[in-house]
């Protein structure tokens, strides 16, 4: 297609096979000219517009040669009376002209937002467009590029049995032959089109690096789908080992998690996941310098313990143990009214 633009008129060649690409073209070209159009008919073979302002005079009229993937501009009126459009908007900007426009842009760069693709289009056309046709526009693209979601789920079935064919329980074998005796459980969620959340076990390599070990989708995290994916973990772990490894979990502390690695996992260490942790230290108190001893108290090799006498009202042996509670409960009201800050430092010393 070869298309020149000059004090306004309009003069191209279209080169195309069917009536869509002459729609792209024409869409292009008077959103640059700033004016609409309206179809007046459109079919395999032909294709006529007008100028979408009453009482402008323009219209295109454009046929597809026979035997040849071309169409042709059989008629023109170059002139229009109507001075354009003054709105941000414009008709003509389908979601199919986003895709056009964008398309480049978004194969460079897949993490590009509907929001950027927005400003994008309103600096180089001019036009403002809704967040929709952005976030549409993206989602056509991307399917083009790596598939529909749609295809992507009608594919799993083959997939799995594709890894049955060709890699025979390979990440169990190397789990157990090549990671630590070491799994760590954590769910995510699937933000695309169509929400679940995905239960997942994690190994360790020797180094230290992530091992996937394995997953299941589920539509939500509840105690059941968390039973049943520990449960189906720990048969595929024993019926491939002889002797199943002592194992040592990490998990956030859920009660679901801890249930299930005791009834699945009776023999395993099962520790709480200092990063967990630490976000629910960090929301419950608000204190960086809390958070930061919190972690500094978890990797020391050693610790000092006090005696449960010196501070425990169970145990403790002095003579006004009536009303010790009632001079905790004073004592703690005072220190809340005091500087955070310089009893932080006393803690840290």
């Amino acid at each position: 297609m070869t298309c020149i633009i000059a004090d306004g008129i309009l003069t191209f060649a279209i080169d195309v096979a069917d009536e869509v690409g002459v729609l792209i073209i024409l869409f292009h070209t008077t959103i640059a000219l700033h004016f609409e159009i309206q179809t007046v008919k459109s079919d395999k073979t032909r294709f006529t517009a007008k100028c979408a302002s009453n009482g402008c005079p323009w219209r295109i009229h454009c046929a597809k040669l026979p035997g040849v993937p071309t169409f042709t501009i059989r008629t023109i009126l170059e002139s229009h009376t109507c001075g354009g459009i003054t709105h941000l908007g414009h008709q003509q900007a389908s979601v199919q002209w986003v895709v056009s426009s964008v398309e480049q842009s978004l194969k460079e760069n897949p993490h590009y937002k509907p929001k950027e693709i927005l400003e994008e289009i309103h600096r180089v056309h001019g036009i403002t467009l809704s967040y929709k046709q952005g976030w549409r526009g993206k989602e056509r693209i991307m399917a083009a590029v790596r598939g529909s979601f749609e295809e992507g789920y009608r594919l799993l079935p083959q997939y799995r049995d594709q890894i049955k064919r060709t890699n025979p329980e390979t990440s169990i074998y190397g789990f157990l032959n090549a990671c630590q005796p070491l799994i760590g459980l954590d769910r995510t969620l699937l933000k695309s089109k169509y929400l679940g959340t995905p239960l997942v076990a994690i190994g360790f390599e020797g180094d230290g690096a992530l091992f996937s070990l394995a997953f299941g989708v589920v539509d939500e995290e509840n105690d059941d789908n968390w039973m049943w994916f520990l449960s189906e973990l720990h048969n595929l772990l024993e019926i491939n080992t002889e002797n199943m490894p002592k194992l040592t979990v990490l998990s956030d502390r859920q009660k679901v998690i801890v249930e299930g690695v005791e009834a699945n996992f009776p023999t395993a260490f099962h520790g709480f996941c200092m990063q967990h942790l630490s976000d629910s230290f960090r929301k419950e108190f608000n204190n960086t310098l809390l958070v930061n001893l919190l972690w500094e108290a978890a990797q020391v090799l050693t610790i000092r313990r006090i005696p449960p006498r010196l501070w425990a009202t169970a145990y403790f042996e002095g003579t006004i143990k009536h009303s010790l509670d009632k001079q905790e409960k004073h004592i703690g009201r005072t220190i809340l009214q005091q500087d955070t800050g310089c009893i932080v430092e006393e803690i840290s010393r």
